[in-house]
């Protein structure tokens, strides 16, 4: 659980008397990384709610663990225990406490927490120990006003790191020069852009000419051997500006010896001699991928995956996986899904967190549900490294999701993409 980010733990016995102080540490520890009240206040229910449900379950002699991480413009809460009997149907974000799905009272307290904080996700790693990571996203409200800029640019360029005195010019610059569809949220709120690159949640390069003006950004984040990269942002000169970019990116990130770059939707200064397009997605390879990984497929999806694959010239040994009898009947009955939102683009990205055997059947209620909230584009990530996910495919193409693209080398593993089209 170690990382960059900084962290405060603490191990305690699951009691009730033992509430205060859990609470205690909530609060004290947000306030140390100077998170606002209603935020701390959302967390704490969380955490109330989730603890009092594993007392009412768990047994006396039962610890649990919690790793609360200041991620910058986000508190994430780690909690670790010995494996629980978890109401997984309160999880979906389809769950109703009304009428015939009513939910027995002492399983009200995860539904709670789930709908407390922005994102609650469960797995079970590899001692055997239950994982539920909760996520409370900092409020911020100083949208950026969009200036117009004149500036007379020199001949020479070169990259720098992210000043953040020149925050506020890069943003105004790229609203000015770029659609609304093509920026991040976070590069819309200043205070959130300086929040996420001090804490280290993100990095990333300034391009600057010989009188010190501002003449472009390419912004990234760390994902196992995979940068996730967002741009390329260049405000002139734009095929002279991108290569200046680009090899910042390569000498900032050396250290860690990525495997891969990869932007989702790059704009069009995208340098093509680096990076390699697909469906609106671009790769940069920056190191050899000598690892013949094997992932694991329901059979319908073999032929995308090898063809995506082989577009990326990288090797992998595929497995064809079917559900039998048997494994469909030790199946829990319940089975649960984490919703990652993105309202400003009216895109959601659904994700696994637990497998049961209405899960062809929640998929359609999930994608019901959001398509009447206005979602427009629904997208499913589904970890094909993981053997047991494998069988997930079948499902999510019979609710009418279609494999759409491959990120490999995440912390995750490699990771097939669906997107929703009945």
């Amino acid at each position: 659980m170690d990382d960059i980010f900084p962290t405060v733990k603490l191990n305690i016995p699951l009691q009730n008397d033992f509430l205060p102080l859990l609470l205690s540490y909530i609060e004290k520890s947000a306030l140390a990384f100077n998170f606002p009240d209603p935020e701390i206040q959302s967390l704490m229910l969380a955490t109330e709610e989730v603890f009092s449900f594993l007392v009412f379950n768990a047994k006396s002699s039962d610890n649990l663990l919690f790793v609360l991480k200041n991620k910058g413009s986000s508190l994430e809460l780690v909690v670790k225990f010995a494996p629980q009997t978890l109401p997984v149907k309160a999880l979906n974000i389809t769950a109703k406490v009304i009428g015939k799905n009513k939910l027995p009272l002492n399983d009200m307290g995860i539904l709670i927490a789930a709908r407390s904080v922005d994102n609650l996700s469960l797995k079970i790693d590899d001692d055997n120990k239950m994982i539920m990571t909760m996520i409370k996203k900092k409020s911020y409200h100083n949208i950026i006003i969009p200036k117009k800029y004149d500036i007379s640019y020199g001949n020479s360029f070169y990259p720098i790191d992210i000043d953040l005195e020149k925050s506020q010019e890069f943003l105004s610059l790229i609203h000015d020069k770029y659609k609304e569809s093509q920026i991040p949220d976070f590069l819309s709120m200043p205070d959130k852009f300086s929040d996420m690159i001090n804490q280290g949640e993100f990095d990333g390069c300034f391009a600057q000419d010989e009188n010190n003006n501002l003449a472009g950004a390419l912004l990234w984040r760390l994902s196992g051997k995979m940068i996730f990269g967002f741009g390329f942002y260049t405000f002139c000169k734009p095929e002279i500006v991108a290569k200046v970019l680009w090899k910042g990116c390569i000498s900032r990130t050396a250290m860690i010896n990525p495997y891969c770059c990869f932007i989702r939707n790059p704009t069009k200064n995208t340098p093509e001699e680096y990076f390699q397009k697909i469906d609106n997605a671009a790769y940069a390879f920056m190191a050899n991928d000598q690892e013949n990984i094997p992932v694991f497929l329901a059979p319908p999806l073999v032929p995308f995956v090898q063809n995506f694959y082989q577009k990326l010239s990288i090797s992998r040994q595929i497995y064809e996986k079917v559900i039998n009898d048997k494994e469909f009947h030790n199946l829990s009955d319940d089975s649960a899904f984490a919703a990652d939102m993105d309202r400003k683009n009216k895109k959601v990205t659904l994700s696994l967190i637990w497998l049961g055997k209405d899960a062809l059947k929640n998929l359609k209620e999930q994608a019901e549900t959001l398509l009447n909230e206005g979602f427009e584009k629904i997208y499913f990530k589904l970890q094909i490294e993981n053997s047991p996910h494998a069988i997930m495919g079948e499902f999510l193409l019979k609710a009418g999701f279609k494999p759409n693209l491959i990120i490999p080398w995440t912390e995750q593993g490699d990771l097939l993409y669906f997107l929703y089209n009945p």
